[in-house]
This record gives structure tokens, C-alpha cells and sequence, in this order.
């Protein structure tokens, strides 16, 4: 439905209710859910689109811009987002202060650090799900993609769940006797002066880690819910019968396979290692509550441990 903005005129269409438990309602004006929390049954009010809009850039301001000031914006600060008393009185006054004192001014300059408590949204994964809309926006019009290609992560700036378009196709790489083997994403396994012993695909992005067997004649990559695939010797040798420690959710992350071939540790994001085969059962190098540890190694009976934040455990 087109009606006209009361502020300037300006035609503009009324956004329905896509979801019918929204806390924010329509006649709010208030599109980007503004003074809505986890615990709120209501959010904030706004006189018109054109106002919420200019808070919610005011807002976004505040965080990303340490020195931002109120006597530096093009228009006042909103009344009705900044100087909202607990009586319902707008203060333009208090608008101002509130403004110049917001607590988490300048505290997420990026998009990345959006999300979390203390910030413009409670969830974690928030900008996350802003930067999968953006780059859908990107890709869609034939642009190339703003965020990061790994949908795993790397880092604590790294956006997560990129667009199959744009995400990085190696996944991992091992080598063979005479040459390595690439493993993709979707499970293509690439062999480079070496023979290919086949490979399964994946409908997604859940292929994690290709290791070859200790005398070069197969290999065995791991998939995201901790299930292990043989090819070649690994198919036909012990292995066989080993049974793997299956997640059912993606956190598995990398393989070793012993000296032998007769078995083989498995890594989880949370620093777990799982021992499978003539190994020792699971232990830990450290439980951590999030998924962190992207890939570990073996030498010497002494292990080497990755995380998503580049440091390095030994």
C-alpha cells in the first residue's frame, strides 16, 4: 500500500507484517526493530520512516565512530530514540547528552562486531547474517562478494556461511608420493602427480581434511559431522572396520592417520581429539565452549593445535 511521508511528502510503501509474532508492528515505523530486545514486547516508536531511518544511521554512528559528536550530525539526535524519558517526555536536551555518552561509542566499527551483548543485536551470529544478506545483495546483481570465502572463519573479523558463488573451493591438501591431492569444499578430491582414488560429493560445503595412507596407494577425508570416507588402500586395508566418532553436527575438523594406517585421531572445533582404530579413545587439549580449533598435527608423539584466532597450541 503507497501512502505519502509526513515528514517530506514523499511517496513510500507500507511494509506488512512478514512474520506474525514480530515485536515491532507496522504502524511503528520502525524497520530495523529499534528499542526491541529479547525480553521487550514492544519497540521503539517512531512519527515516520524517514525519522527511525535517520536514528538507525545516528545509532550506527555512535558505534563504529569513537568521536562521533552531536554537534557534528546533519540533523539533532532523535528525540524519540535518544531522548525518550521513562515518563514518555522527549527531551531534546537529553537527546543531545545521551548522544554524546552513548557507552559503546565507537566499539564496533565493523560490521563484524555488530553482534553480541552490549551491541546493536544480542545474537552472536548477527553479523554474520547481515553480511550473508549484503553479499547475496552483491552476487545478485553480477558483483563480486564483500565477505570472507571460508565459511568455516578464520580470525574474529571473518564473516562466516558465505555464498556458494564466492566461497574458496580448496579445503584441504596432503601429499602423495609424487604430488599432492586438493580436497574441495563439496568433497572433489583433485589429484596433481598423483593417481585419484575416487571421491564423494557432498550437496554442500562439509568436506574438512584429506589424509593419504602412510605407503601412498589411498586416502581418507574427513566431513564436517565426523563421518570418515576410504579410498584406495584405506577402503581394503584396517580401516575398514574402524568405526569413527560421528557428531551429527558440523564441528569435526581434521585427521591424522597413524604410522600404520590402522588408525587414525580425529579433531573437533572444541579441541577435542578422538581416537579411532589401534589408538587411544578421545582426550582433550583444553575444552573450549565454541568452535575454535580449525586443524592439528602430530610429530614425536607431541601434537600442534591451530585455532580460528591464528595462535598456535603446542
Amino acid at each position: 500500500m503507497l501512502f505519502r511521508d509526513r515528514e517530506a511528502g514523499l511517496p513510500r510503501r507500507r511494509r506488512a507484517p512478514a512474520i506474525p509474532v514480530s515485536i515491532v508492528k507496522p504502524e511503528n515505523y520502525n524497520y530495523a526493530g529499534m528499542g526491541a530486545c529479547d525480553a521487550c514486547n514492544s519497540g521503539r516508536q517512531f512519527p515516520t520512516s524517514r525519522v527511525e531511518i535517520r536514528a538507525q544511521i545516528q545509532h550506527l554512528k555512535n558505534f563504529a565512530d569513537a568521536g562521533s559528536r552531536a554537534i557534528l550530525l546533519a540533523h539533532p539526535p532523535v528525540v524519540e530514540w535518544y531522548g525518550h524519558r521513562s515518563n514518555g517526555v522527549l527531551d531534546p536536551a537529553l537527546a543531545i547528552y545521551n548522544f554524546n555518552t552513548f557507552f559503546a561509542k565507537g566499539t564496533a566499527p565493523t560490521w563484524n562486531q555488530m553482534g553480541g551483548p552490549g551491541k546493536w543485536a544480542s545474537a552472536p551470529s548477527y553479523a554474520t547474517t547481515i553480511l550473508q544478506v549484503y553479499n547475496r545483495i552483491l552476487t545478485f546483481n553480477g558483483k563480486p562478494g564483500g565477505c570472507p570465502t571460508d565459511r568455516i572463519g578464520f580470525g574474529l573479523n571473518e564473516a562466516r556461511e558465505c555464498p556458494l558463488p564466492i566461497r574458496m573451493a580448496g579445503r584441504a591438501v596432503s601429499d602423495g608420493n609424487a604430488g599432492y591431492y586438493v580436497l574441495n569444499g563439496n568433497g572433489a578430491v583433485t589429484a596433481v602427480g598423483v593417481p585419484l582414488f575416487g571421491n564423494d560429493l557432498f550437496p554442500w560445503d562439509l568436506a574438512r581434511d584429506i589424509q593419504v595412507t602412510p605407503h601412498g596407494q589411498g586416502y581418507v577425508v574427513l566431513d564436517g559431522l565426523g563421518a570418515v570416507h576410504l579410498f584406495g588402500s584405506a577402503a581394503t586395508g584396517p580401516l575398514r572396520n574402524v568405526a569413527p566418532t560421528y557428531f551429527g553436527f558440523d564441528v569435526a575438523r581434521s585427521i591424522v592417520l597413524t604410522g600404520d594406517g590402522a588408525g587414525y585421531f580425529g579433531f573437533d572445533g572444541f579441541d577435542g581429539i578422538h581416537g579411532s582404530g589401534n589408538v587411544a579413545a578421545t582426550q582433550d587439549v583444553g575444552y573450549a565452549p565454541f568452535d575454535r580449533s580449525r586443524g592439528f598435527v602430530i610429530r614425536n608423539g607431541r601434537y600442534t593445535v591451530v585455532r580460528n584466532d591464528a595462535y598456535r597450541v603446542t
